[in-house]
């Protein structure tokens, strides 16, 4: 389902929106699954980065449950971690900065935004062979602080579309 957002002064198209039904079948069974190398070799780098950055482990983890899982990226602002982790922009800049620096994650800009790509060599989610692919798609976190009025409604209404349907279900 696709919706426009349109300026009410101008007219103008401020965004084309596609709505994907996530709760569609998706034929790979390892959509959930992500394989996480467990060698020794990385088992002291993890615990080495728990210890110097706190943070920069947490958001390498919240990297891993939000990416897609096909590709192993996320796109997302500073501002959505600043709100997960209540820092500053300057912290999450630091944490992420030690992430690239340690190769768990490479980032390719989108705008102003970030996709963050996990190491494939440390985290993937579907099959090997698929590695080459693994920074052209991603999913897309938001935070309503950053979005229009309009946009907000339109989110709060899909968000108590999709509520009532997972209640009608259960």
């Amino acid at each position: 389902m696709a919706k426009k957002i349109i300026d009410e002064i101008s007219g103008e198209v401020l965004a084309d929106v596609k709505i994907i039904d996530t709760h569609k079948k998706n034929k790979s069974h390892l959509t959930k699954f992500v394989q996480y190398s467990v060698n020794e070799k990385q088992y002291k780098k993890d615990d080495e980065l728990l210890n110097k950055s706190p943070l920069a482990y947490r958001i390498f983890k919240y990297i891993i449950t939000y990416m897609d899982k096909k590709t192993g990226s996320l796109i997302c602002s500073y501002k959505v971690l600043t709100e997960e982790y209540n820092v500053s922009r300057q912290t999450v800049y630091t944490a992420i900065k030690l992430l690239v620096k340690k190769k768990y994650i490479s980032i390719v800009k989108v705008g102003n935004m970030n996709c963050y790509c996990i190491n494939p060599n440390i985290v993937w989610g579907d099959y090997k062979e698929n590695v080459k692919h693994a920074m052209f798609n991603t999913n897309l976190i938001i935070t309503s602080s950053e979005q229009t009025n309009e946009m907000n409604e339109y989110i709060d209404t899909r968000t108590q579309i999709k509520t009532t349907k997972q209640a009608q279900v259960n």
